[in-house]
């Protein structure tokens, strides 16, 4: 891939992180019971609704607060272009594979796709 091609699309994704950081810092935060339960309705993966039902819902805003400093992390490693990038796309592979098996079956896909993408930038940096 060129490194022209590469840095866009780290860019892009440091962005992507970006922006689900401050969607969930001013509407998730708002609405933590109503999302976490949307999350834990729509899951195709069993195991995924209970945790989400027995660890998440009770204690909604520690986990949106460290989802919003998580997400923070891995877009300012992405957009610095410096020595955490390949920190930040791993961070970032190993988020999207969780996100997996929380989402319904559209959102797995896409969160797959997002895993194999940055997977794959780490590996050729």
């Amino acid at each position: 891939m060129n490194v022209s091609v590469q840095i866009i699309f780290e860019i892009g994704l440091g962005f992507l992180y970006m922006i689900g950081a401050g969607f969930n810092f001013a509407y998730t935060r708002r609405h933590q019971e109503k999302v976490y339960s949307a999350f834990a309705e729509g899951t195709w993966f069993a195991p995924a609704r209970w945790f989400i039902q027995r660890f998440v819902i009770p204690s909604p805003g520690m986990f949106t607060v460290m989802l919003i400093l998580f997400q923070l992390f891995v877009g300012i490693a992405l957009l610095s272009q410096g020595p955490y990038v390949g920190l930040g796309l791993l961070a970032g592979t190993a988020f999207c594979m969780y996100a997996v098996f929380v989402t319904n079956v559209p959102g797995a896909v896409a969160n797959l796709g997002l895993a194999v993408l940055q997977f794959y930038l780490v590996t050729i940096r």
